[in-house]
Parts: C-alpha cells; structure tokens; sequence
C-alpha cells in the first residue's frame, strides 16, 4: 500500500493535471479500504476521484467508481448521477445494468425497468444482467400478463425452440 502510494504521488507531484492519476490513487485507498474497512480509507478515494473529476468532469473511471462508492453509500442518486455521466463518456453497455441497478434499489421501479430493458436489449448475451432483470420483474409484482414479462418470454421460447432444432435438449428445457 505505502509503495503504492508513494509512485502515484511522484506521478501527482509531477503533473497534477492528469485525471488518471488521481483514479489511480483513488483506488488503492479504494482497496485499502476494503480491506480494512476503515471509512478514512473511503474519504481518501472519494477525494482523490473528486479530483479527477475537477479535472475531467467526464472522466469515465471516476464517475463509474463513484457510482459504486456511492452505491456502497446507499446515496442511490448520486450513484446514478455518476453511471449516467460515465455512460454518457464512454456509452458502455455494462453502464445501464448499473443505472438500472442503483434505481431498482433507490426503488423507482419505473427507471429501473427501462434501464434494465436498455442493458438487455444491447447486450443480450449477458446471462447475469438478463437474470437479475427476472428477478427485478418478479420481486417487484410485475404480473404474469406485464408486456415485459411477454416479451422475454417469447424470447426464451424462440431460444428453447433453436435449442430443440439443434438436437440440444438439456439446453432447451432451461428454456421452456
């Protein structure tokens, strides 16, 4: 950790007009602070990100990290604040699972369900996004009847059918 430090600081001493610098700081104090779970390790991070991002605004590592941090923090619109300006800098898909996730759990049910319709839609081969997208569904009372719940079953029952055609069985029946 000290060692650590010590290089990212010669690299801030340098040149403090680096954004990647301050992230790179930021997460080692980060991981310090998982591992000792000592918030004063957390305060460190959180201030080194936010010097980044008094450099870069946008800076797609900060603003991504915060929105974890600030997840960890329970300050659910803040996190989705920084996912948003993350996703706007970079537009990754894996963005809008975590957009979805931080309303799902701030409980804007509405939001949540169109972000977690935006991360499958573009990315519809992430097997944990589309599973926690059924549990969102289910846990949170959208019937049996909701035009969302219809949509992906069809796709499932799509799926199992091309599985069937294949001669693959066992991987139908996850489907039907």
């Amino acid at each position: 950790f000290d060692d650590a430090k010590k290089y990212v600081q010669k690299a801030i001493d340098i040149n403090n007009k680096i954004p990647s610098v301050f992230v790179q700081y930021g997460e080692i104090y980060l991981m310090k602070y998982f591992q000792t779970e000592d918030k004063d390790f957390l305060t460190q991070a959180m201030h080194s990100f936010n010097n980044a991002l008094s450099i870069n605004p946008h800076s797609y590592h900060a603003n991504r990290i915060m929105g974890y941090i600030y997840i960890l923090e329970k300050d659910f619109e803040k996190a989705v604040n920084h996912y948003k300006k993350a996703y706007i800098d970079v537009n990754n898909k894996s963005i809008l699972y975590n957009i979805a996730i931080a309303y799902d759990l701030k409980g804007d049910k509405e939001e949540a369900l169109k972000y977690f319709l935006r991360a499958s839609s573009n990315n519809p081969s992430d097997s944990i996004c589309k599973s926690r997208f059924e549990s969102f569904l289910v846990f949170n009372d959208f019937n049996i009847g909701h035009p969302v719940r219809i949509m992906m079953s069809r796709h499932k029952y799509k799926l199992a059918i091309k599985k069937e055609k294949r001669n693959l069985p066992d991987e139908a029946i996850l489907n039907f």
